[in-house]
């Protein structure tokens, strides 16, 4: 795995941000590959390697300078969800 990639194993979102139609149809391959590396576990282990885990993961194309896109508003409810957990997980042990 590259430096480039470093961190994939771990990454619950991963956004692909197009701006232009012409970028989408390549963005939507990468999303399809992301797919297929967290699905074929020999690829994934060779790829990533035995500390990856299997955390469920959300690919999506979106433009994220558009409010509206329905990847960006799938991205934030992903974010969304990410950060409600992490702070009740956070709130559990402070008391």
């Amino acid at each position: 795995m590259t430096e480039r990639f470093a961190g994939i194993e771990r990454a619950q979102l991963v956004v692909f941000d197009v701006r232009h139609d012409g970028e989408r149809k390549v963005a939507e391959r990468l999303v399809g590959e992301v797919a297929r590396l967290r699905k074929d576990e020999d690829l994934f282990h060779d790829l990533i390697g035995p500390p990856g885990t299997r955390t469920p993961v959300t690919a999506v194309v979106a433009n994220l300078a558009d409010p509206g896109d329905p990847g960006c508003r799938k991205a934030l409810a992903r974010v969304r969800r990410c950060v409600r957990s992490v702070s009740g997980q956070d709130a559990a042990g402070s008391d």
